[in-house]
């Protein structure tokens, strides 16, 4: 993936995580909950489902169809004054299109400004509950500010958020913002690789296969037994030796990605367990997941929710219970000591709460996600990484983003099918 050259970028702020953010709890947001939560046990009535239709109960209760959004506005300094620059696109309005129903949420983002600023600069943040009713409105639920000079040093800063006098009454503790300004002095790569994987076959794949309605049904269905061996032949692919005999290295090319794939120490991984489980299967003893590192999981992500019926786009699971879903599933597969050398170590990150919606997702939505995708890619400090994720998704990605007149230099096949076709479930 390669970036345009031009003029040094001016600067890259990441959000980082919000603490104690008020929860919405006027009428529509209760009538939202009760709708939801009717919804839930409709769901395992039909499907006999116990693993809580909802998304687990450590969230708490589920408000949809709200998001919290973070407006980011830079103050300059000049001689004759204070000028207000709004940013009014998707790169100076940083948003979290995913409803967030805890009160402590990871972001960790990145939001690129379109001009240069000063230490005598200043950012303010102002945090908003959207509600996607379009009968009812927004609610700002407070704002804070910092002088650009406290976050010269790269360094977490945390910024308070003064509420709102109706949400401060019912917040339990004072809410913040971390926030880091990154070092965009130094050297960065103008391309990156990055090695996409589609999960292997779930249960949803095989119902849908045999048109067996109830079967699909339910959501955050795992892989089946067809999906895990499909994970772990991909396994066996790249462990093999890149010798005369490997099918699967016919130039130097691919063998400088087989290379490349070895050395990569940075995997990630939307949060729903199909996509999980594979990430487990594919990557076992890869260089990513050993030495401490972690798989992160990515909620922007998940597979994209095409219809209200697309049941499989809503998680069960969040924050450190992800992993707990994943091994318990993979043990129905393995048994437990297989299932356990499996499953490595997990970073939720920004699947802390509730990161999946009840709603249709727009195409301006997803391509919010997309955006953020890239902006991860483009900011962070490593030159490759793995991530796993989902048929639709990638294609979308494709048709967004893939130069197909420069791939299909090398590869006219794949440059005409990119964005057209489906990822396979298998290898």
């Amino acid at each position: 993936m390669a970036f345009a050259e031009g003029s040094p970028r001016t600067a890259v702020l990441q959000i980082c995580t919000m603490y104690n953010c008020p929860e919405r709890h006027d009428t529509v947001a209760k009538i939202g909950g009760l709708f939801s939560m009717a919804q839930s046990k409709v769901k395992k009535l039909v499907t006999r489902d116990d693993g809580g239709g909802g998304g687990g109960s450590a969230a708490g209760p589920r408000y949809y169809g709200f998001s919290v959004r973070i407006e980011v506005t830079l103050l300059k300094a000049l001689d004759g004054g204070v000028r207000r620059v709004v940013h009014s696109d998707t790169s100076g309005m940083h948003t979290n299109v995913h409803e967030k129903t805890g009160v402590n949420t990871t972001w960790n983002s990145y939001l690129e400004f379109s001009e240069s600023i000063t230490p005598e600069d200043t950012l303010s943040f102002t945090l908003v509950h959207v509600d996607h009713n379009p009968a009812t409105k927004n609610e700002r639920l407070g704002a804070g500010s910092v002088v650009v000079a406290k976050l010269m040093s790269g360094e977490m800063t945390t910024i308070p958020i003064s509420l709102e006098h109706k949400i401060a009454s019912r917040a339990s503790a004072p809410c913040d913002l971390t926030v880091r300004l990154l070092d965009m002095t130094k050297p960065h790569a103008q391309s990156k690789v990055v090695f996409l994987v589609r999960h292997g076959e779930s249960k949803w794949n095989a119902a849908q296969k045999s048109r067996d309605f109830l079967g699909l049904m339910s959501h955050d269905h795992p892989l089946n037994e067809m999906g895990l061996q499909q994970a772990l032949e991909l396994n066996a692919r790249w462990k093999q030796p890149p010798d005369a005999d490997n099918e699967y290295i016919t130039n130097a090319r691919s063998a400088e990605l087989h290379r490349l794939f070895l050395a990569t120490t940075h995997a990630y991984s939307s949060p729903l367990t199909r996509a999980v489980q594979t990430a487990c299967g594919v990557l076992e003893g890869h260089v990513s997941l050993k030495e401490g590192r972690r798989l992160t999981l990515l909620s922007g992500i998940r597979e994209i929710r095409s219809s209200i019926g697309s049941l499989d786009t809503s998680g069960s699971a969040v924050g450190a219970e992800i992993a707990g879903r994943v091994k318990s599933e993979l043990e129905e597969l393995t048994g437990k000591a297989r299932a356990t050398q499996l499953v490595p170590l997990i970073d939720p990150n920004d699947a802390d709460s509730t990161y999946w919606s009840h709603l249709k997702d727009s195409k301006d939505r997803v391509r919010l996600r997309q955006d953020a995708l890239l902006r991860l890619i483009r900011f962070s400090e490593w030159e490759s990484a793995v991530f796993g994720g989902h048929s639709l998704f990638w294609r979308t990605f494709f048709r967004a983003f893939a130069d197909t007149a420069r791939i299909a230099v090398a590869n006219p096949n794949c440059a005409s099918q990119m964005g057209k076709q489906k990822m396979g479930n298998g290898p």
